[in-house]
Order: C-alpha cells, then sequence, then structure tokens
C-alpha cells in the first residue's frame, strides 16, 4: 500500500501478486491484490482476488463492500451494463437479508400501525 500511495503502482502490483502467489490462503493477501489491481485500472481482473478473499473471509464486511465497489465500476464501463449489477443485486438481496423480508411479509396491514 505504501508503494502505491508513493506513486509506484507497477513496483506495488507486482508486489502484491507475489505475496498473492506465496500466500494464497491469506485473505487480506488477496484483498490487497484485489485493491492493487483495481487501482491500476484493471476492474475485471480485480474481481478474481476480491471473490477469493471472500471464500478465505466470508464474515467480512470490509471485503464484500470492496467487492461490491469493483462490480460497480465494472459493470458502469460499458453502456446499459449497470443493469448487470442490479440483476445481480435482485438475485443476492433476498439471500442476505432474509429476516427483513419475513418480518415486513408476515405482518397484516394494519397490524403495524396497532403495535
Amino acid at each position: 500500500m505504501a508503494l502505491a500511495d508513493a506513486g509506484e503502482r507497477p513496483a506495488a502490483l507486482a508486489l502484491a501478486k507475489r505475496l498473492a502467489a506465496a500466500w494464497p490462503e491469506q485473505a487480506h493477501v488477496q484483498h490487497v491484490l484485489g485493491h492493487m489491481l483495481w487501482l491500476s485500472g484493471r476492474t475485471k481482473e480485480a474481481l478474481r482476488p476480491a471473490r477469493q478473499a471472500i471464500r478465505l473471509a466470508p464474515h467480512n464486511a470490509f471485503y464484500r463492500a470492496a467487492l461490491f465497489r469493483y462490480r460497480w465500476r465494472y459493470a458502469a464501463l460499458p453502456a446499459f451494463a449497470g443493469w448487470r449489477l442490479l440483476r445481480w443485486a435482485a438475485h443476492r438481496l433476498p439471500r442476505v437479508l432474509p429476516e427483513r423480508r419475513r418480518s415486513l411479509a408476515g405482518r397484516r396491514p394494519l397490524e403495524r400501525f396497532t403495535t
């Protein structure tokens, strides 16, 4: 990250790739590789290490937010490609928030205002 902040993005990317090859089981290393790819403008390539970081640490909200940013940027590149992201979100949100969906759907219309 320090190399990237100093303006040495190619060196930072090369180092991140070497680290990811040496420690593929470390979620943070995969996240850093995805972030370096994203900073260098390789948004499509950044998706793979970001997904790998989430597979290694499934409950890390920071990694999930990063993957969402990478997908949003990748989906926004071609015209009308934002629909891909909307379709993904519509498919994913019911599984992410099942308890909220059930609680809203289980109430009768007037019950919300009387309790």
